[in-house]
């Protein structure tokens, strides 16, 4: 499928939804192409079994890539997702609550979301329910810092 993407000042803030906020505000947009996680997978043959980690942050499509990727979710034991508690912030965008129960409905379980009260976004940390990692044995974690060490190893989820 086609789309706009919409380019502002800051490139780390593409988006394909139209929002007034100044960061992502631009009359600059180029034509791309698209296609679901689960299209691309299948097209280019991805073994499944070697992955294990979603890092969503996608400035307001998340839950769309979410949906995307559905027939393969169940081969990722951890989601590391930007979310929004902000309606303003890209308008008609699934907030937190209903991507989190939207991945609660599909077998995993929040571990953690940073403090989005102030901004308004913020990222969470979401881990497949059978997956066996005792709350305990997370030794430090680190939204901000997209990082989570968990047994003596860091699993990381971004910047």
């Amino acid at each position: 499928e086609q789309v706009d993407l919409i380019v502002p000042r800051r490139a780390d803030c593409s988006t394909l939804i139209r929002s007034d906020k100044p960061e992502f505000n631009s009359n600059i947009t180029t034509r791309v192409n698209t296609k679901t996680l689960d299209t691309f997978i299948k097209e280019e043959s991805i073994d499944m079994s070697t992955v294990d980690f979603l890092n969503i942050d996608s400035e307001g499509s998340e839950y769309n890539i979410l949906e995307g990727v559905k027939e393969n979710l169940k081969y990722f034991n951890f989601i590391f997702i930007e979310i929004s508690n902000d309606p303003s912030r890209f308008p008609g965008q699934p907030l937190f609550e209903e991507i989190k129960t939207y991945l609660e409905h599909r077998g995993f379980s929040l571990m953690k979301v940073s403090d989005y009260s102030t901004k308004g976004w913020g990222d969470a940390f979401f881990v497949r329910n059978d997956l066996v990692i005792p709350r305990e044995f997370i030794v430090k974690q680190s939204v901000h810092r997209r990082w989570f060490e968990v047994e003596g190893y860091k699993i990381y989820g971004g910047k």
